[in-house]
């Protein structure tokens, strides 16, 4: 499985960079960051301290990373399955994200949407 970080900025570049170098992560020991029932995470991205949550997600959700196809036609976007995902981490700045973090709960939002319009009708 892949490891996905969702982390509180964007990157204003598409490329791949090497993980493993530039990203190192440790449990978080601080009791004020602690979770109550997820593992938290922390890590510093250019200077910067971040602390994050191991999130998992729902067993009735598949997670997928997705890559463009190659392709010589340049107007077409053909994108491939690349890896599966079942659990992403949560970085927020300088603290956890909290259970009412926006970011999650509009993954909760959607999840719970995508269950209600692809749950059967009963035929009466």
């Amino acid at each position: 499985m892949a490891a996905v970080h969702l982390f509180p900025f964007s990157v204003d570049q598409d490329c791949s960079i090497n993980s493993q170098t530039f990203l190192h992560v440790s449990p978080e020991t601080r009791e004020e960051h602690q979770h109550k029932s997820l593992d938290t995470l922390q890590t510093v991205v250019r200077g910067r301290r971040l602390v994050g949550l191991d999130v998992k997600l729902p067993d009735t959700v598949q997670g997928h990373l997705w890559k463009e196809k190659d392709d010589d036609d340049q107007h077409t976007w053909i994108k491939q399955k690349a890896s599966k995902i079942d659990r992403f981490v949560l970085w927020k700045k300088d603290t956890a994200p909290s259970d009412q973090d926006p970011r999650l709960k509009s993954i909760e939002n959607w999840l719970n949407v995508a269950e209600c319009i692809h749950e059967p009708i009963p035929i009466d």
